[in-house]
């Protein structure tokens, strides 16, 4: 085990893997000498991130996280198994790689993050934006996945004769939402950026393949996702919080922290709103960022913190860093992601690559090093 260091970055331990490992490999939480004695298997009774953690704190002098002057919030959107390989459900090319830099980041980075937060893309069959909700009317087949469902065609659409009996309304009740749904995702949506209004409305209404299936495989975080996160917790006694998502059937939820719509025509709530974990995030000092997809759920989720940050302070953007290596677009959707960090670099985000080092680092980081100095 490497000594002890007061340099900021930390070298990454031997036991962490040299690349991506990809789906199928299981994390080891701790040492089980028991279950090992009982059942004759002296591997399971080797150190896990319970007892590495333990050690690699004590190695390296790194204080608890409860103990820095300044905060800093290290979240990973939806690294999810789903997204991350050619033969998964929503493949991402280049999940995989970006989650593996995202979890390297934090365990270079220990010293320096205070507290972490994942979410879990996080779906059931029945959901608006899955196909077999809908079906053509003219062939009664359900739509292929990566259809759009906009105000010019909705009325080519219809729901599926499971639908109603998913969803606990009648026919008519989906009918009548599907149109009012697809209008309002294309309300103007106004950020004012640079003293320019910049309407970015919602996205259409996809029909996405099934994915992220709650207890599937794809639901599953990327291991060495888990393993950084996990470990952080054990070496600094940082929080891990937990954001699961897209569980409402009658509305999208890119972003992390909010529905796409909260309330149905008839005022009754369809999701939820993200005021109240926005907030909380807001009260870190240092906000970092990766996750998939640059193009959907990543994006979605800042310009919600932006919508908040504009309507408080817009000074808030500046501690806000979003990690560009560590996220990627759905393919066929470069250009939204393109425009997006656009917007964010525009209003005072910092955009940068998980290996540039934090002492180079422009803006608020540089006050935030005081922790591990």
């Amino acid at each position: 085990m490497s000594t002890a260091t007061n340099s900021i970055a930390l070298p990454i331990p031997d036991w962490f893997p040299k690349k991506a490992t990809g789906h199928g490999r299981r994390p080891w939480y701790q040492a089980n000498p028991f279950i090992a004695n009982l059942v004759g298997a002296p591997a399971l009774a080797r150190d896990g991130l319970l007892e590495l953690g333990t050690k690699w704190a004590k190695a390296h002098n790194l204080s608890p996280a409860r103990d820095d002057k300044k905060r800093v919030l290290l979240m990973g959107i939806d690294y999810a198994d789903t997204f991350g390989h050619p033969d998964a459900e929503l493949f991402v090319a280049g999940a995989m790689d970006d989650s593996y830099r995202f979890s390297t980041f934090l365990m270079k980075n220990l010293k320096v993050v205070t507290d972490t937060m994942l979410t879990f893309d996080s779906h059931f069959v029945p959901q608006i934006f899955h196909t077999p909700m809908w079906q053509w009317k003219t062939t009664k087949a359900h739509p292929d996945p990566f259809t759009a469902i906009t105000v010019d065609n909705y009325q080519e659409f219809e729901p599926s004769a499971h639908a109603p009996y998913w969803i606990g309304k009648d026919r008519r009740y989906l009918e009548q939402y599907l149109a009012y749904y697809v209008n309002k995702l294309a309300e103007p949506r106004i950020f004012k950026i640079n003293g320019e209004d910049r309407d970015r409305p919602r996205d259409p209404l996809i029909l996405w393949p099934l994915h992220a299936q709650m207890g599937s495989q794809g639901f599953t975080l990327f291991p060495e996702v888990e393993e950084a996160v996990m470990f952080h917790q054990f070496a600094r006694g940082g929080r891990m919080i937990g954001q699961v998502k897209g569980l409402d059937k009658l509305t999208e939820a890119y972003s992390p922290f909010g529905s796409e719509v909260t309330v149905d025509f008839n005022g009754d709530p369809v999701g939820r709103d993200s005021e109240k974990i926005i907030q909380m995030i807001l009260t870190y000092d240092i906000i970092i960022i990766g996750g998939e997809a640059a193009s959907h759920c990543v994006r979605a989720g800042i310009y919600d913190i932006l919508r908040r940050v504009l309507a408080k302070n817009p000074a808030l953007a500046s501690k806000i860093y979003l990690l560009v290596d560590c996220m990627s677009p759905v393919p066929g959707y470069e250009k939204q992601a393109a425009e997006a960090l656009q917007d964010f670099r525009d209003v005072g985000m910092h955009v940068v690559p998980s290996t540039l080092p934090i002492e180079q680092w422009p803006g608020a980081m540089q006050e935030a090093l005081a922790n591990a100095a």
